[in-house]
Parts: structure tokens; sequence; C-alpha cells
């Protein structure tokens, strides 16, 4: 189904309000503008996986040391 409105701000809105809406127990609703279609049909044919991202190790402040420095 295609919609129109009377301007893109008020297009957007619709979009944001209603992509996501859980129609019922196993369906959702779909919404997206007429100008995001080239890019949904223009993915392309090779996939690349991501780049690997270095760990970092996390903070962790359930530490007994960082409690007993900060307590």
């Amino acid at each position: 189904m295609f919609l129109e409105y009377g301007s893109l701000a008020e297009a957007k809105e619709a979009v944001k309000a209603m992509n996501g809406y859980k129609l019922d127990k196993s369906h959702i609703f779909a919404v997206n503008l007429f100008s995001d279609f080239d890019k949904y049909t223009t993915v392309a044919d090779e996939w690349e996986p991501p780049s690997p991202v270095p760990y970092k190790d996390p903070v962790s402040y359930h530490s007994w040391e960082v409690c007993r420095m900060e307590c």
C-alpha cells in the first residue's frame, strides 16, 4: 500500500509512529518511505563480513578491588 502525505515531515512522523507496530502475536507492521525503496532493492550480492574489533577488557565495578578503593 502507498500513502501520500502533504509534507516530508508528516511522512517521517508516520514512519516513526507506525513502523514496528504489533498487529497481533505473529505480525508486525513495517513502514518505510518511498525514497528508501531503492536502498532495499540494491543490496549487494556479495556479503562481506565486518572487520574484527579488538577486545577491550571492561572494568568490573562488582570487583572487590574496585569496591574497596571506592567504598
